[in-house]
Parts: structure tokens; C-alpha cells; sequence
């Protein structure tokens, strides 16, 4: 089977995109390790989180954990 430079560079993006990071428990925070941390909902965990990365102090990629795509947060420096 041949394959044209234009399908090849479709199929690149498209590994590409569904090429995330394998979850590590010490360095990724999911939302419900926050949440039965500090002891609240998912929706709020999930708000503080996005609000330590808006200030930059925390960042976040998608992880696979289990088999499916997540927020992985973790630290900056």
C-alpha cells in the first residue's frame, strides 16, 4: 500500500495527537486525588487547580491513567 506525503503527514498529526504522557502517581495530581485531599467536590478541586495554573505556579498536560485521557497537575521548578 502506498501512501501519498499528504495522507503521511495527516497520519503523523493525528499520532501526534493522541500522543499523552503515562500518569505518575508522584508527580501528576489528578482532580479526585485533590479532592479527597482537601476534602471537597470534584468541581472545586478542579477550580483550584485551574487557578494555580492560571497564576503559573502549577501546570497541567493530559495524562493516560487507566486506560483514558485526564488532567495531569503538577508543580513548576
Amino acid at each position: 500500500m502506498k501512501i501519498t506525503p499528504e495522507e503521511n503527514d495527516l497520519l503523523l498529526a493525528l499520532a501526534a495527537e493522541f500522543d499523552y504522557v503515562p500518569y505518575r502517581p508522584g508527580y501528576h495530581v489528578l482532580v479526585k486525588d485533590a479532592a479527597s485531599l482537601w476534602d471537597i467536590g470534584k468541581r472545586a478541586a478542579a477550580m483550584r487547580l485551574e487557578k494555580l495554573v492560571f497564576e503559573g505556579k502549577w501546570g497541567r498536560e493530559t495524562v493516560i491513567h487507566q486506560g483514558r485521557p485526564k488532567n495531569g497537575y503538577y508543580k513548576k521548578g
